[in-house]
């Protein structure tokens, strides 16, 4: 049974030691490049070449049979030219991503079912802005990989936090009260002192911060942030009982400018794409 702990907030965490998790420097610089709206290729080339090792999974992952490539790609200028600066930046943030899930500990189950699905928002997240805003693609999936990033911290601070979230039975407002009643705190505030703390864009740190906040109507980050609260429902929903479209809430919907429709069939369109980052 999961006991009430003292009052959680970063200061309080850093005071006693605990291990948090540390953002890999090549992470940072991946989402820094979602700032520069002309997305040269030659950053992204110089960002991945800077760690040989990333660089190397990010070939490796290219010319695997997901991709179905007919030559193998032999560098990273190539692997962009041929699949996608959108694609290879994919690749990478998914690889650092999971190194951050995993960073410190033994790799649980929990670990595997929060990284499972926080790429999975991410690439439903990516999928949708496409319908709704096309040009916050990369940031969005950036927000979804990373917008659970507070539940690997609750779980370091007692693992009995696991069993507040198995099977998803508690999930979005339900488990933030619950979190709040065990912790004085919840994932998603926790999440964004964290990215803070990386320095990581402020409209990322926003998104995930506030990632069970519904957004007003007179916000201007109202889309981008009802995007990622669909992608989020989308992912719970389609571990559940498939596609719902009371499960929707028609609020989000008109503050997103999306159908339900248009949401599901997102949900089918990621497939393609989760199967082959699943991969790495």
């Amino acid at each position: 049974m999961l006991q009430r702990t003292i009052p959680v907030e970063l200061d309080d965490l850093l005071s006693r030691d605990l291990q948090l998790p540390v953002c890999p420097q090549v992470f940072i610089k991946l989402s820094q490049l979602l700032e520069n709206n002309e997305r040269p290729a030659s950053e992204l080339t110089q960002t991945l070449t800077s760690d040989p090792s990333l660089a190397a999974q990010v070939l490796r992952v290219s010319n695997s049979a997901a991709y179905g490539m007919n030559r193998s790609l032999r560098s990273i200028d190539e692997a962009v030219f041929r699949i996608g600066y959108t694609e290879v930046w994919s690749i990478a943030a998914a690889l650092k991503a999971k190194e951050l899930f995993g960073a410190g500990a033994v790799w649980s189950p929990f670990n595997e079912r929060l990284w499972k699905h926080s790429l999975e928002v991410g690439v439903i997240a990516r999928e949708l802005s496409a319908h709704s805003l096309p040009s916050g693609a990369d940031e969005l999936m950036s927000a979804g990989i990373l917008h659970d990033i507070g539940k690997l911290i609750l779980y370091k601070v007692t693992p009995q936090y696991a069993m507040l979230t198995e099977n998803g039975l508690l999930r979005g407002a339900d488990l933030t009260w619950r979190e709040m009643d065990f912790f004085g705190t919840h994932h998603a505030r926790l999440g964004g002192a964290v990215l803070e703390r990386w320095n990581l864009p402020q409209t990322l740190t926003d998104l995930v911060r506030d990632h069970h906040t519904m957004p007003e109507a007179t916000d201007p980050q109202r889309v981008v942030r009802s995007v990622l609260m669909l992608a989020n429902l989308i992912a719970h929903e389609a571990q559940r009982a498939g596609s719902r479209d009371d499960a929707l809430p028609a609020a989000l919907l008109a503050l997103s400018g999306m159908k339900s429709d248009v949401c599901w069939r997102s949900l089918v369109q990621s497939r393609q794409a989760l199967h082959r980052l699943n991969s790495i």
